[in-house]
């Protein structure tokens, strides 16, 4: 019993001290429809949108440099095509992947890590609404900004 509430409690944790200040420091592009709330270690919000790659991510390019976080990178790939995407320095360059391409912003500030995922409106996926992109916003402590160099 000790060890499941201690499981318990660990995948809440990431939702009750710096995670969830980090997601709340300044307004979303759009209201979350979830979250914040844990999610595997990190927390979370999403959302869904009709707007483009470019304004959601260079929304949250903007507000996250404003707030002191260092932007990593880009990394662009096709959720349903291997091959396709790729890790860039600039959200121009990132654009320049097909647009059924997901892309993600990783930033890193005091010890967290910060990513933003766009994932474009697909017929494929059943769980997205008709022309909507979703849009998946995280913070994690410590670790490693996946691919991306400090």
């Amino acid at each position: 019993i000790f060890i499941g509430g201690s499981v318990f409690y660990l995948s809440w944790s990431a939702c009750l001290g710096g995670e969830r200040a980090a997601l709340e420091e300044f307004p979303h592009y759009a209201n979350p429809q979830s979250g914040p709330r844990p999610l595997q270690g990190t927390c979370e919000v999403r959302f869904t949108t009709e707007a483009s790659r470019k304004e959601v991510l260079g929304y949250y390019d903007e507000c996250l440099r404003q707030n002191g976080w260092r932007v990593l990178g880009y990394e662009a790939h096709h959720p349903f095509k291997r091959g396709v995407g790729g890790e860039y320095d600039r959200l121009s360059e990132a654009l320049k992947t097909p647009k059924a391409a997901a892309v993600s912003l990783a930033t890193r500030r005091d010890g967290y890590n910060y990513w933003v995922s766009y994932e474009p409106p697909s017929k494929v996926n059943p769980d997205l609404p008709k022309d909507e992109a979703l849009v998946m916003a995280y913070v994690r402590e410590g670790g490693r900004p996946g691919a991306f160099r400090d």
